[in-house]
C-alpha cells in the first residue's frame, strides 16, 4: 500500500502556531489528507488523514522528529489508527491505536 499526494506538491506544509517567521520550531502542525493506492500504484484503497506534531528538530539532518497521529479508511472495510514517532529521517514504527471493521482486533505496530 502506497500514500499518495494529489494535486498538492507543496507537501508537508506547516502551519505555524504563531506569527513567527521560523520553520520547524517545536509546536509546528503538519496536517494532511492523501489517497492510499495498492502496490501497484493503479488501485485505489482509501484515504488517509492525519496530524503531526514537530516535537524536536534536528539541525545537523534539516529535519525532525514529530508525534504523528494517523487514520487509514478503507471505505466499508473500515479503518485503522495509528500514533507514535515520525523521523523524517529514518524509518519508524507506530502503534495501532483503534480499529473498526475488518481491521476489528488489530493491534502490534505498523511501519511507515
Amino acid at each position: 500500500m502506497y500514500k499518495m499526494y494529489k494535486r498538492d506538491r507543496e507537501r508537508p506544509a506547516h502551519l505555524l502556531p504563531s506569527r513567527r517567521q521560523v520553520e520547524n520550531a517545536l509546536g509546528d502542525l503538519v496536517p494532511f489528507a492523501n489517497k492510499l493506492y495498492h502496490g501497484n500504484l493503479k488501485k485505489p484503497l482509501g484515504i488517509a488523514t492525519g496530524l503531526c506534531i514537530l516535537i524536536q528538530h534536528v539541525p545537523k539532518k534539516n529535519d525532525g522528529c514529530y508525534e504523528a497521529i494517523y487514520s487509514f479508511y478503507f471505505g466499508d472495510y473500515g479503518h485503522l489508527s495509528v500514533q507514535g514517532p515520525y523521523l523524517t529521517y529514518e524509518d519508524f514504527y507506530v502503534t495501532v491505536t483503534g480499529d473498526f471493521g475488518v481491521f476489528a482486533g488489530a493491534h502490534d505496530q505498523a511501519k511507515l
